[in-house]
C-alpha cells in the first residue's frame, strides 16, 4: 500500500471527512461566478466578452496543467503542493477582487485554470480509495462530478447573494476565507510524503507555452468576434493568424518531441475518436447556457438574484442524473443506451424551452425544462468517461485524456459558445431590420419603446435559434443510434493493494 498523506494521528474514520471538505472547498472556488457577470460588468464598466476571455483562459489553463500534474507530484511532496495551491488561489481570488484590468483578470484566471487543476488531481487521487472501493469507476464518476458540477453553483448562489446584500468583491473574500480554514486542516492533519524525485528538465515547456499561446489567442477570437465584426476586424484577424502559426509551432515541436504534452495519435484509436466525436456533438447543447441566461434576463429584468435562482434548480437534475448513470452502469457496461437518453433529454428541454419562449411566460415554467437540461450533462459527462476508461488501452489512456480535456473542457466551451452566439446575433440583427421596416415611422421613439423594440428582437432569434437546435438535436440523437459504440467486456479494475505508478492512478481518475 502507498504511504498515507495523514499524520499518525489522525483517526482513520476523520480522513475521508477531512479530505472531502479540502475537496468540497475548492470545488466552490472557480474564479470569477457567472452569477455576479452583471454586477461587474456595471461596477467596472466591462463587457461581456471580458469576461467570456477570462472564463475561456481558465478553462485553457486546465487543459495545459495536466500533462504536468504528474511530472509535479514526482518533484514536490502532495502536502507542499496542496500548501502552495491553496495559496495561489487565495492570491488570486484577492487579486480579482481588486483588479479593473480585463488583461490581468484574463491572465489570473488562466493561472487560476492551471492550479485548480494541479491541486484537484492530487486530492482525487487520495479520494479515490474511499469513493471507488471496489475499483469500479462509474462508482467514482456518479460522486465525482456531481460535486464537480453542484458546488460551483451553490458558490454561485453564494456569490450573488453577497453581491446583492453587500457588494460582489465580498465573494472573493468568502472564498478564501473557505481556503484559509481548509489550509489550517490540510496543516494540522497532513504530512510531508517521501518521494522519488523525477527531473522536470525532461518535460516540454516551450512546447506547453506554445500550446497556452495558441489556446489563448482562439480563445480571443471567440470571446470578441462578435463584438468586432469577425474577420473585418483587424484584431480578430491578427489573433486568428497568430493562434494558426503557433498551434502550427506547437504541433511540428510535439511531433518530434519523444515526451510529448499531447499525443495527437490518440485520436486514431476508436474508443478515443468515438469519445471526443460524441463529446464534441454533445458539446453543442451543454455550450447554449448563454441562451438559457437570455431569456431569463428577458423574463425576470434587472434581477440577478431570481436568475440564479432559478438556474440553481439544474442542481436537481445533476443529482438525478448522478442517480441514473449509477443504476445504469450498475446493471450494464453498454453506454449506446445511456448516450441516447441523454441526447433524448437534451431534445426535450430544448423543446420545452422553445415553447415557453414568450415574455408573459413565467420564470418557474423554466425549472422542468433546466432540471431535464441538468441530468443530460451530467449523464453526457460520466457515460463518456465510462466509455473512454472501458474502451481505450492503459498505454494510451493518458494521452487520451488530455485530449479529452482539450475537447469537452476547451474546444467545446469557446468554439459552440462563439458560434451560438454568432447565429444569435445574427437572427437578432435580422429581426431588428424586418422590424424597422413595418414600424409606423411616426412613433416617438422613447426608452420604453427602444427596450420593448429591443425585447422583441431578442425573443424572436431566441426562438430562431432552439428552432435550430431542435432540428439539430434531432440529427444528432440519429448520429448516435448509427455511430457503432463497442462495449469492452473487460472491467479495467483498478486494484488499490498492488498498483502504485503514477500512470495507473490516472486512469482511474476522474476528467474534470
Amino acid at each position: 500500500m502507498k504511504e498515507s498523506l495523514f499524520q499518525s494521528w489522525v483517526s482513520e474514520r476523520f480522513r475521508f471527512p477531512i479530505l472531502l471538505l479540502v475537496a468540497i472547498t475548492l470545488s466552490c472556488n472557480s474564479g470569477i461566478p457567472s452569477t455576479i457577470y452583471s454586477f461587474v460588468i456595471g461596477d467596472l464598466s466591462a463587457n461581456s466578452p471580458d469576461l467570456s476571455m477570462a472564463m475561456y483562459a481558465y478553462c485553457a489553463g486546465m487543459v495545459c496543467s495536466i500533462p504536468l500534474i504528474f511530472r509535479l507530484s514526482g518533484v514536490i511532496p502532495k502536502k507542499t503542493m496542496i500548501i502552495i495551491s491553496i495559496l495561489i488561489l487565495m492570491g488570486i481570488n484577492y487579486a480579482l477582487s481588486v483588479s479593473d484590468r480585463p488583461l490581468v483578470n484574463v491572465m489570473l484566471m488562466f493561472v487560476f485554470g492551471c492550479v485548480k487543476i494541479i491541486v484537484t488531481m492530487a486530492l482525487i487521487t487520495e479520494l479515490m480509495p474511499y469513493l471507488m472501493p471496489r475499483g469500479e469507476r462509474y462508482q467514482m464518476y456518479a460522486i465525482y462530478y456531481p460535486m464537480n458540477l453542484v458546488l460551483p453553483v451553490i458558490g454561485g448562489l453564494i456569490a450573488v447573494l453577497l453581491a446583492n446584500h453587500y457588494y460582489w468583491e465580498l465573494g472573493f473574500h468568502f472564498q478564501n476565507l473557505m481556503l484559509f480554514i481548509c489550509l489550517l486542516f490540510v496543516l494540522m492533519s497532513f504530512k510531508t510524503q517521501s518521494i522519488k524525485k523525477i527531473p522536470l528538465f525532461q518535460y516540454d515547456w516551450l512546447g506547453t507555452i506554445l500550446l497556452a499561446a495558441s489556446l489563448l489567442a482562439f480563445s480571443f477570437v471567440c470571446s470578441y468576434g462578435v463584438q468586432n465584426n469577425w474577420f473585418y476586424s483587424e484584431s480578430i484577424i491578427r489573433a486568428t493568424v497568430l493562434f494558426i502559426v503557433l498551434f502550427t509551432f506547437f504541433v511540428n515541436r510535439n511531433f518530434k518531441k519523444k515526451r510529448k504534452v499531447i499525443s495527437f495519435s490518440a485520436v486514431t484509436d476508436k474508443g478515443t475518436f468515438l469519445t471526443l466525436l460524441t463529446v464534441f456533438i454533445l458539446g453543442m447543447f451543454y455550450a447554449n447556457s448563454t441562451l438559457l441566461n437570455y431569456l431569463l434576463n428577458i423574463l425576470a429584468p434587472n434581477n440577478p438574484g431570481k436568475v440564479a435562482e432559478i438556474n440553481a434548480y439544474i442542481i436537481v437534475g445533476y443529482l438525478l442524473g448522478s442517480l441514473i448513470v449509477w443504476l445504469y452502469f450498475k446493471q450494464t457496461k453498454k453506454c449506446k443506451a445511456i448516450f441516447l437518453f441523454a441526447t433524448a433529454c437534451y431534445l426535450l428541454s430544448n423543446i420545452l424551452l422553445l415553447g415557453y419562449i414568450n415574455q408573459t411566460t413565467k420564470v418557474e415554467f423554466l425549472i422542468l425544462p433546466i432540471i431535464l437540461r441538468g441530468i443530460a450533462v451530467m449523464v453526457s459527462f460520466i457515460a463518456t468517461a465510462v466509455y473512454l476508461a472501458a474502451n481505450v488501452s492503459p498505454k494510451q489512456f493518458l494521452h487520451s485524456i488530455v485530449l479529452f480535456l482539450l475537447v469537452r473542457t476547451f474546444l467545446v466551451t469557446t468554439f459552440w459558445s462563439a458560434f451560438i452566439g454568432y447565429v444569435y446575433n445574427h437572427q437578432v440583427i435580422v429581426h431588428q431590420t424586418r422590424l424597422a421596416e413595418i414600424t409606423e415611422t411616426n412613433i416617438a421613439l422613447t426608452k420604453s419603446t427602444i427596450a420593448s423594440f429591443q425585447t422583441q428582437t431578442s425573443l424572436l432569434a431566441l426562438q430562431d435559434i432552439y428552432g435550430y437546435l431542435v432540428y439539430a438535436n434531432v440529427a444528432v440523437l440519429l448520429i448516435i443510434a448509427l455511430l457503432p459504440y463497442h462495449s469492452s467486456t473487460i472491467r479495467h479494475i483498478y486494484n488499490w493493494g498492488t498498483k502504485k505508478n503514477a500512470k495507473e492512478i490516472i486512469q482511474a481518475s476522474p476528467m474534470s
